[in-house]
């Protein structure tokens, strides 16, 4: 079975939007945040959660 990966968006009432991306470790977890940010604007902050920090 193929690894899943999850992407989570949690949007905040003023429209700050949050992504948390599971399941997946690394350069390939900030390629798809980079993309994200493309889209929907500019980058403000970016966190590397424990499961980034193993890669």
């Amino acid at each position: 079975m193929p690894n899943s990966h999850e992407i989570e968006l949690f949007i905040s009432d003023d429209g700050e939007l949050k992504v948390h991306i599971k399941g997946m470790k690394g350069p390939g977890c900030l390629k798809i945040l980079d993309s994200l940010a493309k889209e929907v604007g500019y980058l403000k902050e970016k966190e590397l959660t424990g499961e980034d920090r193993t890669a």
